[in-house]
């Protein structure tokens, strides 16, 4: 069997990488199954260039050379229509079908979305959802729907450091890309509290963009560091650039605000700052409650004062950190790694 991916973005994009790229180097290296994923750009529906026709040429030559048993993962991929079109009509007349993969409410993307998204989940052989929140969408349409959370190659690129040493400061990070501004705005008091409580802290944010950063530099006597990457960079493609940051943070933080987008949001920065051995506080909203058990392997915040009260307890209390983080590195190794869901993902594939 041979497992071909087609993912909206390339590896720079997360979803695509974490879901398809990891993944088939995963089944590749670790497994010996054979796999590949190509990018399917999207295109606007005028766009008549000699790029898109020997696109739909390769796409349609790759489709047609796979054999019976081979299966098809489109990985957000309802966006290019020529696309569509062709993976529709390989079922209606060959009957070949796929698998669809998302992690994100795309079909509340303004347009024709929800209709596109809809139309793929129905005829899909199965749906893998990153989140409960988007399998109660999908099963509306496809009964054949699972929860398929975002996993962590603990093996080979998320660990902790165990050579890190302790600082002054307590390290606060954060990664991520400029969409999430409205999010990072919930930490700005509960930053000015514990400042006001003369708390040695340093705020770390990777990535991120040059907006984000302006939100906490208006903060009296905060330590803040910011690391600049560029969407060009090419820590965004290689995970093992980004571990080497996440292994300075003593607390790792995930803020959403409590939008119908962020009900469907994987929590794949909480993992990844887990399966590092970072202890995390993470909004109390869509998915997030599912994955973390409070006090135990990290902490759910809902509203400011509770930000303020679990990160205090965190930074004041070195033991409680140590703790946490063992608690949730275990909890990624047993219950959120490629060791344990690529081969239920095999399954999944197998019985579609």
């Amino acid at each position: 069997m041979k497992i071909i991916f087609f993912t909206k973005g390339d590896r720079r994009l997360p979803s695509s990488r974490t879901r398809a790229f990891l993944i088939s180097d995963y089944l590749k290296k670790t497994l010996g199954v054979d796999s590949d994923v190509y990018h399917i750009k999207t295109r606007a529906w005028w766009d008549i260039s000699r790029a898109r026709f020997l696109e739909n040429y390769r796409n349609l030559k790759i489709l047609w050379h796979l054999n019976k048993e081979d299966v098809v993962v489109l990985q957000r991929t309802v966006h290019q229509v020529d696309f569509m079109v062709l993976i529709l009509l390989r079922r209606f007349l060959f009957g070949r079908g796929y698998a669809f993969d998302f992690d994100d409410a795309i079909f509340l993307e303004k347009g024709s979305s929800n209709t596109k998204t809809s139309l793929i989940i129905k005829y899909a052989d199965v749906v893998l959802a990153g989140s409960e929140f988007l399998k109660n969408y999908a099963l509306k349409y496809n009964l054949n729907s699972h929860v398929f959370t975002t996993v962590i190659d603990t093996e080979n690129i998320f660990k902790p450091d165990l050579n890190k040493t302790d600082l002054v400061e307590v390290v606060i990070g954060w990664t991520g890309t400029p969409v999430h501004y409205n999010n990072m705005l919930l930490l700005v008091e509960p930053l000015k509290r514990l400042i006001a409580d003369g708390l040695s802290i340093r705020l770390l944010l990777v990535g991120g963009g040059e907006e984000i950063p302006k939100i906490f530099r208006n903060i009296k006597d905060l330590n803040l560091t910011v690391i600049s990457v560029p969407p060009t960079s090419g820590m965004w493609t290689e995970p093992r650039e980004i571990v080497r940051y996440i292994q300075n943070f003593d607390i790792g933080v995930y803020p959403l605000e409590k939008t119908e987008w962020n009900k469907g949001k994987d929590v794949y920065k909480a993992k990844e700052f887990m399966a590092c051995g970072v202890p995390i506080v993470v909004s109390d909203w869509g998915e997030n409650p599912r994955l973390i058990k409070e006090g135990v392997n990290g902490f759910l915040a809902d509203g400011s004062d509770e930000w303020y009260q679990k990160l205090k307890s965190l930074i004041t209390d070195k033991k409680l950190r140590t703790q946490v983080a063992a608690n949730g590195r275990s909890f990624m190794e047993n219950d959120c790694s490629f060791k344990v869901f690529v081969p239920k993902l095999l399954d999944l594939l197998n019985k579609k």
